[in-house]
């Protein structure tokens, strides 16, 4: 889990091994003609627990858990000493049952959100749903609580205001923010507090009419709902919001006018809930204040 998917791929080799084993390449069999999904990590790069190593090929994204991954390890003098070819649906099928506690859930919630983002991208939307492939679709998730609108104050200054929020979604989710910045208002900028609790603060150009913010969700945020504050330079805060993914899930949860993006937004919402509780983060910070619809 994470920002995108990590595939790890682990070899037991011995100590004459190690020796001439110099990398694992991976390619993986995209739709699409990217010549960024191949990756190369050298032996020393890998992460090593006795004899056994640990390669990692990150940036499998959503739509792409269904594309085979092939990865080959190499001696020094180019020839290949193994090779295996998997795909996250693969894992996800196999182990489907084999783990305790919430396993099941978040296999079954990676699958719901694969097929909604295969369909939101339009990436090999007419093949076989992953949760067909997986054969589980067990993921589900209550509605967000409607405990309070999503809040936005009344700007006192109408050359510095937020014009609106929406789900930003390209790969991973993140949160744009559109704001008005005209002259006389040099040095204003966006403050929230990241998913790690630090305060972050974002500088607005004067004139600039669109910024995006927390360009990647990472998995356990995305049942929470950040509170953006909009400041003059000198700390004033001038108007404030609240939005994420649970008040974008809220606003949309019951709405047929783009049936994608309602599907994927419920996804998203749905595998936050699921990867939560299958690290049992309980700490009551679900983020379940709920919202008014995307006004986009």
């Amino acid at each position: 889990m994470g920002e995108d998917i990590t595939f790890h791929v682990y070899a037991t080799l011995t100590p004459a091994q190690a020796a001439r084993v110099t990398r694992m390449d991976f390619t993986m069999d995209t739709a699409d003609s990217n010549p960024n999904k191949a990756q190369s990590v050298p032996l020393a790069s890998a992460t090593k627990v006795g004899s056994v190593y640990n390669f990692a090929y990150t940036g499998v994204t959503p739509q792409c858990m269904a594309d085979e991954i092939t990865a080959t390890l190499y001696w020094d003098d180019g020839s290949v000493l193994d090779t295996i070819t998997w795909s996250v649906a693969d894992y996800l099928r196999t182990y489907l049952g084999a783990y305790p506690g919430e396993a099941d859930g978040l296999i079954g919630a990676l699958a719901v959100y694969g097929d909604a983002a295969r369909t939101y991208m339009d990436y090999r939307a007419d093949e076989t749903a992953l949760t067909a492939l997986i054969g589980a679709s067990c993921a589900s998730a209550a509605k967000p609580a409607h405990a309070q609108e999503k809040q936005q104050t009344a700007s006192a200054e109408d050359g510095l205001k937020i014009l609106g929020t929406r789900l930003h979604y390209a790969n991973v989710p993140g949160v744009t923010v559109r704001t008005k910045v005209s002259n006389g208002h040099e040095g204003a900028y966006i403050r929230y507090r990241d998913p790690n609790g630090v305060t972050q603060s974002v500088a607005l150009p004067t004139g600039e009419n669109e910024q995006t913010y927390l360009v990647s969700l990472p998995v356990t945020a995305l049942n929470r709902n950040y509170r953006f504050e909009l400041c003059e330079s000198d700390g004033t805060v001038v108007q404030t919001l609240i939005y994420g993914v649970p008040a974008c899930a809220y606003g949309w949860w019951d709405l047929d006018t783009n049936p994608s993006y309602t599907a994927l937004v419920k996804a998203l919402y749905t595998y936050g809930v699921q990867a939560r509780a299958y690290l049992d983060l309980t700490d009551g910070s679900s983020g379940d204040i709920g919202g008014e619809p995307d006004p986009f």
